[in-house]
């Protein structure tokens, strides 16, 4: 039996509320399974947990090697799921509350050197990909040389550009017009375009209290994700879901963690472990983070 220790609340209702499912991908860290119009997802724990995760107590398990397909049934019990032959316990499992709904920061000038260490370790990051280096350009109003056939990089400039300008003239509707351009923009299981975005709003939803048009703009972003999760790919729809009920992985309470009790060393590791999220995902993330708090800081205080 494979044993479960951790899980979020969100996925511990859902099995409180279900008793069969169906396997709906299977990677070499993750199997995802969906419950109704939900997904969960068993991973071991050395993956960074989200709020559909279901944590094993290994921490290497190749789940490709496991003799399981697409579509196979998953019988839920009251502390355990039964995938084929497989037993996933869960009776011992502790749960974690996903939301960033209590964290508030103000990025004044107590955070300002926060950004400045972020920015630094996105610049210094591994990943030249051109969205890390559009930000930095946006951020730094330098410009940059983008070949007209680059369709991803032309797409992207113009929407930051766009987004950017729009809410420094506190123009809502236009600033998610050029934010959403870039949905589900990109390749692999969340697009670059998505993980930029959910970086973003991370920062708004934390700094909301700073600001009635923070608040707005991320009101108006949640609507419009609403109705936009058909338009990416399964597991940014699903993490969109999440994020639009303010629930995040737990990186970014590690992350927002760190910038609001000033801790380096913290802040440090827990941007280590975001670079080192995927192919791209975790640089993808931050420039969404970057690009907000630096948005926040010169365009919606003034």
């Amino acid at each position: 039996m494979f044993e479960i220790i951790e899980m979020s609340e969100d996925v511990k209702k859902l099995l409180e509320n279900s008793n069969r499912g169906r396997v709906h991908s299977i990677y070499k860290n993750t199997i995802n399974i969906s419950l109704d119009e939900r997904l969960i997802a068993i991973h071991p724990n050395n993956i960074i947990k989200s709020p559909m995760s279901l944590r094993m107590k290994s921490g290497e398990v190749d789940l490709e090697s496991l003799d399981l397909k697409i579509g196979d049934s998953v019988e839920i019990y009251r502390d355990l799921l039964k995938l084929g032959k497989y037993i996933f316990g869960f009776r011992n499992a502790e749960e974690w509350n996903p939301s960033l709904w209590h964290i508030d920061i103000d990025f004044k000038e107590k955070n300002v050197k926060q950004y400045q260490f972020i920015k630094k370790m996105l610049e210094a990051s591994i990943d030249e990909g051109n969205l890390k280096k559009i930000v930095l350009s946006l951020i730094e109003n330098q410009p940059i040389e983008i070949r007209e056939d680059d369709f991803f990089s032309v797409k992207v400039y113009s929407a930051l550009e766009g987004f950017k300008l729009a809410v420094e003239k506190r123009d809502i509707d236009k600033s998610l017009n050029s934010l959403f351009s870039i949905l589900g923009l990109g390749i692999g299981l969340t697009p670059s375009g998505d993980d930029f975005i959910m970086g973003l709003m991370s920062v708004l939803l934390v700094s909301k209290r700073s600001s009635s048009f923070i608040e707005e703009l991320l009101s108006a972003i949640k609507e419009r994700l609403k109705e936009s999760l058909d338009k990416t790919t399964f597991l940014s729809s699903e993490l969109y879901f999440y994020a639009v009920e303010d629930k995040y992985s737990s990186i970014f309470l590690d992350i927002f963690d760190g910038i609001k009790k000033e801790n380096k060393d913290n802040l440090f590791k827990s941007i280590q472990v975001l670079l080192a999220m995927g192919h791209s995902s975790g640089t993808d993330t931050l420039c969404g983070i970057v690009f907000a708090m630096n948005l926040i800081d010169k365009a919606i205080k003034k």
